[in-house]
């Protein structure tokens, strides 16, 4: 049963078997996956934690990479309770965006909100007659980003995509249920 944070936090961390074994990895990097409220973050906090008490590495030369702002602090201030010394930990974004400034590259980041104004502009350069309608383009691109975002999300790539619509196509798969708008 998963344990809720407000009680994890309370309770001593004992970690399971898979656990224990990340924790004790000692050479090369560390990919910790799994779903939420899974320990993760405790894992990486104790496997810091181990390295750095049994003199593998000093806390200045760990950097702990967390997909959450959230969880990159919770890392820094836990390692840092428990060694007394605060470590470098970052969402993978910020951290590689700090990079690609310190290496001075010219670059700026789109949000959602840039990526629509830029298709918009552009919609005539993809070539998507045959989907866009001239009248409707801005809904034709919030349904595009509706559509995208759980994909994203999920991590599902173009291939895998392409594969589903093939699923569809032959009828292997079940046409979802459309959802059907209200116009006021």
């Amino acid at each position: 049963m998963a344990v809720s944070k407000l009680q994890s936090l309370s309770a001593p961390f004992l970690p399971d078997d898979r656990q224990r074994e990340a924790i004790e990895h000692v050479h090369g990097p560390m990919l910790v996956v799994a779903g939420a409220g899974t320990g993760k973050t405790s894992v990486l906090i104790h496997r810091i934690a181990r390295l750095a008490e049994q003199g593998h590495a000093t806390p200045q030369e760990v950097l702990a990479l967390t997909y959450t702002v959230a969880a990159a602090g919770e890392m820094r201030d836990r390692v840092s309770k428990l060694l007394g010394k605060k470590i470098h930990s970052a969402t993978f974004h910020d951290y590689c965006y700090a990079l690609l400034k310190r290496a001075k590259r010219d670059f700026a980041i789109l949000d959602e909100k840039d990526l629509w104004i830029y298709l918009r502009k552009r919609i005539h350069d993809l070539h998507l007659e045959h989907y866009v309608r001239a009248a409707n383009v801005g809904q034709f691109l919030d349904d595009l980003f509706a559509l995208s975002r759980p994909l994203h999300d999920e991590l599902v790539t173009p291939e895998k995509y392409a594969e589903y619509v093939q699923r569809l196509e032959r009828g292997e798969s079940p046409i979802p249920a459309s959802r059907s708008r209200r116009r006021s």
